[in-house]
């Protein structure tokens, strides 16, 4: 009964209280909210050494995906944050977004391999390998495309898609990694690319004696980030292990926002503890 007053809640997503009515109409049990909460308490002290084999799991996968979203806890903004791969998906609840959580949740600082995420700034102060969701950056590249009637972001799109094609190609061809003429290829267009687009946007410059920074165009600011990233942006492409999206990462969320969606806000911090730690970390073992 206790198994199962968890599974409704958890797997199921049900709110406590209509967790307890249901096990009393199925059953004849007069079961309260609160005797629910208590077996969640329960089941979340029998997970814990799996929760701690996963953040160890995630500290040693050779790719791992990273991702952050807000999430009501006690009507206030907390952040949720997840480490995920593909076997394994690990969340923590932190009243901060940056690198104080980061650093709190403790699996991320520890890592020295791939870390696929999208270009948040935090997560260029870990000393590890990074790759850049490529996802986020189509959509992005839409977004110019459709304001200003430039060509480049289109051809751009092209050459990601066109970059990821061949690579999955690869993949199913058994091989491990692009030869270094396809490589060459897609770097060499890549540049001229951003080159000639960085004609069509340059740099703005103040024409008065004001100080401070001159706000620049989103395509000036698109362009200068893909150039700086550009390492990270097409490590998909030198990189057979690295996916060319972050997926992984913002699919292990999206139950989690469902869970809020039906119940609203979590009440207390112990209630999104318990949930993150043992619903989706328990059942992301297979």
């Amino acid at each position: 009964m206790r198994a199962l007053a968890v599974h409704l809640t958890e797997g199921q997503l049900l709110p406590l209280g209509r967790s307890a009515q249901l096990i009393t109409q199925l059953y004849g049990l007069t079961v309260s909210p609160a005797t629910v909460r208590a077996w969640m308490d329960q089941a979340s002290v029998l997970l814990l050494p799996n929760v701690e084999c996963i953040a160890q799991a995630l500290v040693d996968v050779p790719v791992a995906h990273a991702d952050e979203s807000g999430l009501r806890l006690a009507s206030r903004l907390h952040w949720l944050h997840t480490v995920a791969s593909d076997t394994f998906a690990w969340y923590g609840v932190h009243a901060k977004r940056g690198m104080p959580a980061i650093a709190a949740h403790g699996i991320l600082p520890k890592r020295v391999a791939m870390l696929v995420h999208d270009c948040w700034k935090p997560y260029w102060q870990l000393d590890c390998e990074h790759a850049l969701c490529n996802a986020h950056l189509l959509r992005e590249l839409t977004f110019p495309h459709e304001t200003t009637g430039q060509r480049w972001p289109k051809r751009m799109i092209g050459l990601l898609t066109s970059a990821r094609e061949g690579c999955e190609i690869a993949r199913q061809d058994g091989r491990t990694a692009l030869s270094d003429r396809q490589i060459r290829r897609i770097f060499t267009h890549y540049e001229t690319i951003l080159h000639n687009a960085q004609a069509r946007n340059p740099h703005a410059v103040r024409d008065n004696k004001r100080r401070g920074r001159i706000k620049q165009t989103v395509a000036f600011s698109l362009l200068h980030r893909m150039r700086e990233h550009a390492a990270e942006v097409l490590r998909f492409a030198t990189d057979l292990r690295v996916p060319f999206t972050n997926n992984l990462g913002e699919r292990a969320i999206r139950m989690l926002k469902v869970k809020q969606k039906i119940s609203g806000c979590f009440r207390t911090l112990k209630g999104a503890q318990n949930f993150r730690s043992r619903h989706w970390r328990f059942t992301s073992v297979n």
